[in-house]
């Protein structure tokens, strides 16, 4: 088939991969110069295999990119709809990206041409445009291996025609297809990502409590994840969840409840407590630490693996620490640029983690990038002047760091700090 991709997002950038099962993918946006970086082989976000798909894609003849909707759309057989949907003041969604995509694909397109719509909207976006609802399931940092191998294809539709066209587009994907109404698809969206989010919400309220009474996180995590009923993902104590994704479709699910007065307690309550993960956090550092303390932070990202700095508990923290009179020192392997878009005080970042810790009070790991276990902590400790780390993410938790002197504080270890 032809498709047409309008928005290179995360979202839309993703499904390139169509390439790989023989499909025709044209990419089109408003934004010129993304479409000459793409075009020139350059990638504007970091997502693991995306580059080589792109090149592969390219020199096959399969995978282009313009700016020129109305020739994406010719000969078109799909045409998915990619773009944001930011948060509004109020935490609904703000259509107008994909009200106006959709209009000017409406008047381009080819009467066969079936549009999908794949970003997060509330219910009922799809009945009242016309579109079929098709749900995109993708972990940053693993977004291409989703969109090859997914658990399940959620289709919303009522028309039998697009319901048959998009059963043949999916025909080769090996998961369960599921074809229900528009409504249904929008909310498994949400539903989605709501319950992973109450996962991370409840697994950091039972750490905050291992903190209370002496028990390691780790360990009940290992154990409840055991359970064939709950399962072990998502069970990661930390700083609370971030991103593009969780926080906004959290408070926009919470919002689609609310305009239909039903009182989602559960969904406020996990969104309080993500927001208060990482205030008890700065506490315990406040404790230990003084105002006018230099403080290394390793990990600016919202998780590791990506370079997306969106409503980064990181981000959050270093910016608490800074109006508190701290100063700090900041690296990430990856995200740096993307940081000092937020963090406007160039001075703070420095080029590796072994130079954040010289000198410093102490040592805050905040995103949980597996090179950082792999630093040599003699030298760390040797560097700093106070030999104290504060792990938000329990990444070194197993390193013994105790033995070799330092003062090291996780979250949920049992540590009544």
């Amino acid at each position: 088939m032809k498709i047409t991709v309008v928005g290179t997002g995360y979202v839309g950038l993703a499904c390139t991969a169509f390439v790989r099962k023989g499909h025709e993918i044209v990419c089109v946006d408003i934004d010129a110069n993304k479409i000459a970086m793409l075009e020139r082989g350059e990638i504007p976000i970091l997502e693991p295999g995306l580059s080589d798909l792109i090149a592969d894609g390219r020199s096959s003849g399969l995978l282009s990119f313009t700016t020129n909707l109305a020739e994406a759309l010719k000969g078109a057989d799909v045409c998915f709809i990619c773009v944001g949907t930011p948060p509004l003041p109020d935490g609904s969604a703000d259509l107008r990206f994909v009200e106006t995509a959709m209009g000017s694909v409406k008047a381009l397109k080819e009467s066969t041409t079936i549009v999908v719509i794949k970003s997060t909207v509330p219910v009922g976006t799809c009945a009242r445009l016309g579109a079929v609802s098709n749900p995109e399931f993708l972990r940053e940092g693993r977004a291409i291996e989703d969109f090859l191998h997914p658990d399940r294809i959620v289709i919303g539709t009522d028309d039998e025609s697009a319901k048959k066209k998009l059963l043949e587009l999916y025909a080769s994907f090996d998961c369960p297809k599921l074809v229900m109404s528009p409504a249904s698809s929008e909310l498994t969206k949400y539903a989605a990502n709501g319950f992973l989010a109450t996962k991370i919400s409840f697994i950091n309220e039972i750490a905050n409590l291992c903190d209370c009474v002496g028990a390691n996180v780790l360990d009940v995590a290992q154990a409840i994840g055991l359970d064939s009923r709950i399962g072990p993902h998502f069970l990661h104590a930390g700083l609370g969840y971030g991103g593009s994704c969780f926080p906004k479709d959290t408070v926009a699910l919470h919002q689609i409840a609310g305009s239909h007065d039903h009182d989602f307690r559960l969904l406020e309550a996990v969104i309080s407590a993500n927001k208060q993960q990482r205030a008890r956090f700065v506490q315990k550092v406040f404790k230990r630490t003084s105002p006018g303390d230099v403080l290394a932070v390793w990990g600016l990202a919202f998780k590791a693996g990506t370079d997306d700095v969106r409503e980064s508990a990181a981000i959050e923290i270093v910016h608490r620490l800074m109006q508190s009179g701290y100063k700090v020192r900041v690296f990430d392997p990856m995200a740096m640029e993307g940081a000092k878009k937020i963090v406007h005080d160039r001075d703070v970042f420095v080029s590796s983690a072994l130079m954040a810790v010289n000198g410093v009070d102490a040592l805050l790991v905040l995103t949980e990038w597996p090179e950082f276990r792999d630093v040599d902590f003699d030298e760390v400790r040797r560097s700093m002047k106070q030999p104290r780390i504060f792990d938000g993410r329990n990444l070194l938790a197993d390193l013994a760091l105790e033995k070799r002197g330092f003062e090291y504080v996780g979250v949920g270890l049992g540590q009544r700090v």
